[in-house]
């Protein structure tokens, strides 16, 4: 199983697409996902729009409402906490990041490795790295290392 963490304050118009992409990536894998969106304190119509996307994807998609906003790391944290996959990957909501990138994520963590992280941009033909959670960058990690 893999689980996505998705992040969102007002950014509506972007999550179907961003829930599209994720099950487009995945299907050629064979393997079972969900998809957990964590509302931040949105004034939009996002959780209207993650609860249509809970019916189009039964058992695939939820959401988490947090009572406010929170910021970033406490809406990721809730995510963690109810993310059932053997592997979570976190995803920005406004389409920053690359679902296709996702077989080259678990190619990395099938070579051994525990986290991993791919460059955000490119800056004059050189990937950048950044390290803050906040940067745009998908990262993914191993669950079991939480124990």
């Amino acid at each position: 199983m893999l689980s996505f963490v998705v992040p969102f304050k007002d950014e509506e118009p972007t999550l179907g697409e961003l829930c599209r992409q994720i099950a487009e990536a995945v299907d050629p894998l064979k393997e079972a996902f969900e998809v957990i969106f964590v509302d931040d304190g949105s004034q939009d119509d996002g959780v209207a729009r993650v609860t249509e996307l809970a019916a189009a994807f039964p058992g695939q998609v939820r959401l988490i409402e947090l009572r406010g906003n929170f910021g970033k790391s406490a809406a990721l944290a809730a995510g963690f906490e109810h993310a059932t996959g053997d592997v979570v990957f976190t995803l920005d909501a406004d389409l920053q990041d690359d679902p296709k990138e996702i077989p080259r994520f678990l190619e990395a963590l099938g070579g051994g490795l525990d986290v991993v992280q791919f460059p955000c941009c490119r800056h004059g033909g050189e990937w950048i790295f950044r390290s803050d959670p906040g940067s745009g960058h998908v990262q993914c990690f191993n669950p079991q290392l939480r124990h």
